[in-house]
């Protein structure tokens, strides 16, 4: 028998490491880049490649993934490649290097592959863990998801802010025990302190420890298989089918353009601050990384109350009056109870509430106007220190 408890424990665990090793190293990086004489969009483009590796790994996820392997399978070998890859990441000036111009531009490569090998691992346990949690806890999916979605705000929080301190402790010992370039011990540091937090989940998890024994299954991927498999092949949804729906296009455009201005912060945020006026250390840098990801913490967890409260597909909520009318369609209402997966025309279907289109409207623009705000200042920061 799967563990409730031990189920949403250890993917909330999973998603917090996740983002911990993706974000550890935004208070220090781009500062690590210029020096290796990298310009601003090789610093971004190594950012990038991540999201790169997400992105071919989860189109891959169905075609090769689901059909060959298990949840619990996926998410170990996730969490094995992002602590492998994270603990390369913080040798690579070490092993090579930073004497010749050839020693530089090896690192920028090696950091940019690595980098792509973290994505690929970090799509694998997050798409494990979502499809593990959306089987499992399909009553109240919306405040799992929300605790799920604030472990990894949490994770966004404590990566930049742990990683900017262990950057400067590292340093600071390297300065401490006379080493040649004590840098090399700041950048170390982070990724290999922090790739131990997946690798003591591995172990958990492997080892069947205490809450992780019944954690993850390894049947949710087969179940799901035969079900699909069982229905008809004109009906099933595919990427394709989907990109053919407004609605959906209209949504990824969306989440693309809001996950651009996140991300946008990353590569050119830290250098900026370490510059005058502003003379921030990366463990100052970090901390204010780190707060922006605590208002997505609050923003995560409230929104997925707010949607079950307002939840508006079939069959999830108690409340009559929010189910479709069909009690004067007695042959739709006997298909429905024979396959509660059977679509309903969309006369009947009923759309999302109001109030969760109001939320997601004034939240993109706060967005915009909060980094319109965040530009503003920052030039002028840079022209006032021009003008010093």
């Amino acid at each position: 028998a799967v563990s409730s408890f031990g189920l949403l424990l250890t993917t909330c665990l999973v998603m917090m490491s996740q983002f911990i090793l993706t974000t550890i190293l935004v208070p220090y990086f781009a500062l690590h880049a210029e020096r290796l004489g990298a310009r601003s969009s090789v610093t971004g483009l190594i950012f990038a490649v991540y999201s790169l590796g997400t992105m071919v790994t989860s189109l891959c996820m169905e075609t090769f993934f689901f059909k060959h392997f298990g949840c619990r399978s996926i998410i170990l070998a996730g969490l094995a490649c992002s602590a492998v890859t994270n603990v390369l990441f913080g040798l690579v000036p070490i092993l090579v290097g930073s004497e010749t111009e050839s020693d530089k531009v090896s690192q920028l490569v090696l950091f940019g592959a690595l980098r792509l090998a973290c994505g690929l691992g970090s799509a694998l346990a997050e798409c494990g863990v979502y499809t593990l949690v959306s089987y499992h806890f399909r009553d109240g999916l919306g405040k799992v998801l929300a605790l799920v979605e604030g472990a990894t705000a949490l994770g966004s929080a404590i990566g930049p802010t742990v990683g900017g301190y262990l950057y400067t402790a590292g340093v600071a010992a390297g300065v401490r025990d006379g080493a040649d370039n004590p840098e090399l011990w700041g950048f170390a540091a982070p990724s290999l302190v922090m790739a131990c937090i997946p690798s003591l989940i591995l172990i958990g998890i492997t080892c069947r420890l205490g809450p992780f024994a019944d954690a993850l299954p390894e049947m949710a991927i087969s179940d799901t298989a035969e079900t699909e498999q069982a229905a008809d092949p004109a009906e099933r949804i595919t990427v394709c089918t989907l990109l053919h729906r407004p609605h959906v296009v209209t949504t990824v455009i969306s989440v693309l353009v809001s996950g651009v201005l996140i991300t946008s912060l990353d590569p050119v945020l830290p250098p900026l601050l370490a510059l005058p006026p502003y003379h921030l250390k990366p463990d100052r840098i970090g901390l204010i990384m780190g707060a922006l990801a605590l208002a997505y913490i609050f923003g995560t967890v409230v929104m997925g109350f707010v949607t079950d409260r307002c939840r508006y597909k079939r069959g999830d909520s108690t409340d009559t009056a929010e189910q479709p009318d069909i009690s004067e369609a007695p042959e739709l209402q006997a298909q429905l109870e024979e396959n509660p997966a059977a679509e309903v025309p969309a006369e009947l279907e009923q759309s999302p509430p109001e109030v969760l289109k109001g939320i997601m409207s004034v939240g993109f623009i706060v967005y915009a106007l909060a980094f319109v705000g965040l530009a503003h200042n920052i030039d002028g920061a840079a022209h006032g220190s021009i003008a010093q």
